[in-house]
């Protein structure tokens, strides 16, 4: 996944490119990656990627449904006026079908994944997080790393 849009009236662009890796100890790619563009090119660009969590049933499917809802939620009533409150509620709802699926098939039970949204209008970023899927940000020349970790060893470090 690649490309390039343009984000007026700022006459900014966004590049994006997502690549994933089926690492050394799994067999199975458990990555999903979306990019959802606006309807109006003066709108809000959305991407998204989730890693579906290794050992645990059907990472993959976890990831594929949270890439889809969070697209299909954060756009459902047309361009948000309010991006963070918009990208809360496409990841709850990510959560809940995530949640659901694995409630209602056996072969899903237990699965999950991380979450990782960027919501970009203009010269304004959003970013959604959950998990171990880290956002960074390119700048001059130098990658800054905007999320950290949801896991124990972090929470301590940062106390």
């Amino acid at each position: 996944m690649s490309g390039s849009n343009h984000t007026t009236p700022d006459n900014l662009t966004l590049d994006y490119a997502g690549l994933t890796d089926l690492g050394c100890r799994r067999e199975i790619n458990e990555d999903s990656m979306g990019y959802y563009p606006p309807a109006d090119p003066s709108g809000t660009h959305l991407l998204v990627i989730a890693d579906g969590v290794g050992g645990s049933a059907a990472g993959e499917v976890a990831s594929r449904i949270a890439v889809e809802v969070v697209g299909k939620t954060f756009f459902a009533n047309g361009e948000p006026v309010d991006s963070v409150h918009a990208l809360r509620e496409a990841m709850l709802a990510a959560n809940r079908d995530v949640y659901s699926q694995s409630a209602q098939d056996p072969h899903y039970a237990g699965m999950a994944t991380t979450c990782t949204c960027a919501a970009v209008k203009g010269e304004t970023l959003v970013i959604g997080h959950v998990g171990d899927c880290r956002a960074f940000m390119a700048l001059g020349g130098e990658l800054i790393q905007l999320t950290y970790d949801h896991c124990m060893s972090n929470d301590y470090a940062r106390e």
